[in-house]
């Protein structure tokens, strides 16, 4: 278990890049809590390649009941998890459940978020290059000097 929690990672920053506050949390009681105090203004994402790990599903669970919408992501349909997604992907390449082609979920699973992000910018294209320039500054404050 665990493996997804890179994808998670990467969605936290690609949503924070374009100006959408979001947290990413692996820790199973975090999580929980998090998700307690989730309304209907917010949104849950969970990622996990079989479905049904815990951390995600539980989390998921609490803020669909919270309200919040809820994405899933994850590699088998009719999973424990699509069970609590409003909107679920499911991106089963028969990706065998074995440590050695993980990295083949974790593709996938970073694919969809691209996607997810793609459709962000889309959706609402002149608020999020309004605040484009800050965010840039804030990322190259991060930085020595210029990189060309």
């Amino acid at each position: 278990q665990g493996g997804s929690s890179a994808a998670a990672q990467f969605a936290q920053v690609s949503l924070l890049q374009i100006g959408f506050p979001c947290q990413c949390y692996n820790d199973m009681t975090i999580s929980k809590l998090v998700a307690t105090e989730l309304t209907e203004r917010d949104v849950a994402i969970g990622i996990t390649f079989s479905g049904v790990a815990k951390v995600p599903v539980d989390a998921l669970r609490i803020a669909q009941k919270q309200k919040a919408t809820t994405i899933c992501i994850t590699g088998f349909n009719n999973s424990q998890i699509m069970r609590y997604a409003d909107i679920p992907f499911c991106y089963n390449c028969k990706i065998d459940d074995d440590m050695r082609t993980m990295n083949i979920a974790r593709i996938c699973e970073i694919g969809i978020v691209g996607l997810i992000h793609a459709c962000l910018l889309s959706s609402d294209y002149d608020r999020i290059h309004h605040g484009a320039e800050a965010l840039k500054n804030a990322t190259l404050q991060g930085r020595y000097g210029i990189l060309r």
